[in-house]
């Protein structure tokens, strides 16, 4: 169900300008926190903001992750160059460097996204911090 919930969220992303602003919304609603190491929104065991369809999210020296683990039968890697061109599209200024299928990053001001996909275990992994 997950998987078919994030699907659906990406097609939304891909073929809606709104949606595609809800993204980026998503995103800057967490990246804001980078200036002060994500402290504000630090839980005890998980972070207080969670990313649209994330199975946990938490913050470990100073950085923000996220995974989604998604359904067997579909590809991660590929998940991961969609996910990978959605959040390059939030920060078209900032520096892209692709090595997918395996991973991607997306850098400037000081800060790097970092995004892997795991195929051991169908997951894709997000990471906010320091460039």
């Amino acid at each position: 169900m997950k998987r078919w919930l994030l699907i659906l969220a990406l097609w939304l992303i891909n073929t809606s300008a709104h949606a595609a602003g809800t993204t980026c919304d998503a995103l800057a609603s967490v990246v804001r926190y980078f200036p002060s190491g994500f402290a504000e929104i630090n839980g005890v065991d998980f972070a207080t903001v969670f990313l649209p369809q994330a199975d946990d999210c938490w913050v470990d020296e100073a950085a923000y992750f996220c995974v989604w683990n998604l359904e067997p039968e579909y590809p991660v890697q590929e998940e991961l160059g969609r996910f990978a061109e959605d959040v390059r599209a939030c920060y078209p200024q900032f520096e892209y460097e692709p090595n997918l299928p395996e991973d991607f990053w997306v850098t400037g001001d000081g800060m790097a996204i970092y995004g892997t996909a795991d195929p051991s275990d169908n997951s894709i992994t997000l990471s906010i911090g320091d460039d």
